[in-house]
């Protein structure tokens, strides 16, 4: 989510209004290691949803890299990055997240 919201900062900056950071960065840097996060934050929950001893987890799989999706294709549009906003004005985003939310918590505690 940092690196989305540094990437958008960058492409958005005007050179009176630019944080100092943001000269060490290039768009394709942040760009590579945002996809890299994303395929990362995928394995790693794919693994614990498979190793957890509630058989029904791994079925959460598809609609968490589905969520993750959707976040970066919001990213690259026009946002300025704000997870907060990002999720505010994609209804999609947002009712995806909320179906994640309620089945892992009906995966976890009613299984």
């Amino acid at each position: 989510m940092g690196l989305g919201k540094r990437r958008n900062e960058l492409q958005k900056q005007s050179d009176s209004d630019t944080r100092e950071v943001l000269k060490y960065y290039s768009e394709t840097f942040l760009d590579k290691n945002m996809y890299v996060c994303v395929a990362l934050v995928d394995v790693f929950y794919a693994l614990w949803s498979i190793e957890i001893a509630n058989s029904y987890m791994k079925w959460t799989v598809p609609v968490f890299i589905i969520i993750m999706m959707r976040y970066s294709y919001d990213i690259e549009g026009h946002s300025d990055g704000d997870p907060v906003e990002v999720l505010a004005q994609d209804r999609l985003l947002l009712l995806l997240s909320a179906a994640y939310a309620i089945g892992i918590t009906v995966l976890l505690y009613c299984f």
